[in-house]
Order: C-alpha cells, then structure tokens, then sequence
C-alpha cells in the first residue's frame, strides 16, 4: 500500500502580515490545525506587491521556531527554507513541513502577474519584469510556480505552457477561488499542454489550507526535499485533489480588507491605484 503526503502549496495565514493583529495565531496555533486536516507540507506563503509591499510573515514564525509549545516543537532546515514541527517523545506521528513561500507580483509588459516561490531564504523583490523574477527563483534554488491561473492577475494560458516547455517554471497552480466548472477547464487545458497543474488554496485564513491540495508518494520525497519536492511538481508525481473556496468565504476573508483598502491604494502612487484597480476588476 502507497503511503501519500497531503500538501497545499499555497496558503496565507491571514490577509495581512502577522505583526498588523494585535494577537495573531502562533505557530503552533497553525500546526495544530494543518495536522488535524491530515496536512503533511503546507507553504506559509508571504505577499510582495506594490499595494502590500515586502510581506515579512514566514520570518515572523520563524523567529518562533526552535522553540516548543507543550507537546511540539519545532526546527528549522536549511537556514529557513522550511520548517519542522513535531510532537516530542512521539516517534510515529510524521512531522509538519511549513514551506517558505513568497508570492511575488511581477510584470509581464505592463499587466501585473503571480508567481510563487517556494523553499528560498531571500526575499525576491516585487513589481519586476517577470523575467527576472523567474530567473532569480529559478538561480536561487526555489520552485517556481505560475499562480492565479485564469484570473486577471495570472499569466495568459498559452505563455504559461511556453515557460513550463522552456524550462523557465517548475509548474502552474490552480486556487480554490476559482470556480469548479473553471478548474476543470484549466486542467484540461494544461494536461494537453503537457502540464499537470498543481490545486491550491490560496485561502487568506490559516483554517482554509487543505480545501485544495495533493497526495504526493511519500517515497517520491527524501532529505534533499525542496529538490525532490520540485521533480514531484514538475513530473506530475501526484494525485491532485481540487476544492472551492465560495463566494461569502471569499468576501469575508480577502474581499472586504481590499474594499477598505480603496482610499489609500488610490491615493497613493501610480503604481499602487493600477494594482488595485486591477485587482477590482476596474481596469484590464
């Protein structure tokens, strides 16, 4: 019998940064609820663009690693490229992976796009052509996937399918915000391409990672993990499981803090007001 490891690479703990909440969920908070939805690797995924700026939230729990809350504790790997927490004294229970993972908005010509990066120590710089950061996830030993695929903030369909082919991107993902009539389509249309598209959640709550995820071999994976967890994306080497994050989840979790974000991002710089306007559907 093959044993699977649940994984969801893409999540955000909340919709903004750790350190604008007066009491936040603590790390352990986070792994308690990723382990009993079964969750093995989980990406805490921070958000660099014009309108939020440099995201600094995996740095925030990381400076709670290596520490211990009851019965877990924590480590981190490899310089915090990711993260460990564990049950002590318990030698069955697999530990959690929490990845370090960035979206970054880039440019493809003028229209902003996102990429996820997963499993780098540095933080890549937003609002650049989209180019360089590809090359700089790629060179600085990150998986790189093309996220938000299908909406108005994700790179067209058919250039996506030429970097894969180029090498450029590990991988494309398809959030839980999408529709599932949409995600369907979406991975019809990647599979002829010759892309397995990797379901993610996307969620802006810790409590919504897991609502789409993969079943990863657990002997597809090893020490070397960002290594062999790329070949695993790359190759398809996973049974992909697509969920829906609805309408009033959505608007509640993400939606109404961009509304209440409208006088500021459109006050601010040319920059921050296409963004947003974008963002609203306001301007393509």
């Amino acid at each position: 019998m093959i044993d699977y490891v649940k994984a969801d690479l893409r999540n955000f703990t909340s919709f903004f940064s750790p350190d604008k909440y007066k009491t936040p969920p603590t790390l352990f908070d986070l792994a308690k609820n990723w382990q009993q939805k079964g969750l093995g690797i989980v990406s805490l995924t921070a958000a660099h663009s014009a309108t939020g700026k440099i995201d600094q939230r995996f740095q925030h729990y990381l400076n709670q690693a290596n520490s211990s809350e009851g019965e877990y504790a924590t480590q981190i790997h490899e310089g915090g490229r990711y993260i460990t927490v564990f049950r002590q004294f318990d030698e069955i229970s697999p530990a959690l992976v929490i990845l370090n993972s960035q979206q970054v908005r880039a440019y493809l010509g003028k229209d902003p796009v996102e990429v996820n990066i997963l499993g780098i120590r540095s933080i890549v710089l937003p609002t650049r052509p989209l180019a360089d950061v590809l090359k700089e996830g790629r060179d600085t030993g990150g998986i790189v996937l093309l996220s938000h695929m299908g909406t108005r903030n994700g790179v067209p369909l058919e250039i996506a399918v030429d970097l894969f082919r180029e090498g450029k991107v590990d991988g494309v993902e398809i959030g839980a915000y999408v529709p599932k009539i949409q995600q369907s389509h979406l991975n019809l249309f990647f599979d002829f391409g010759g892309i397995h598209a990797v379901p993610t959640s996307g969620g802006h709550s810790y409590k919504q990672a897991g609502k789409s995820y993969i079943d990863i071999p657990s002997d597809k994976l090893n020490h070397c993990l960002i290594d062999s967890l790329r070949e695993v994306v790359k190759t398809g080497s996973f049974k992909p499981h697509f969920g829906h994050i609805g309408f009033w989840s959505r608007a509640w979790n993400r939606d109404r803090h961009i509304i209440a974000g409208i006088p500021e991002n459109f006050l601010a710089n040319k920059t921050r007001r296409e963004e947003n306007a974008r963002v609203l559907g306001l301007k393509k």
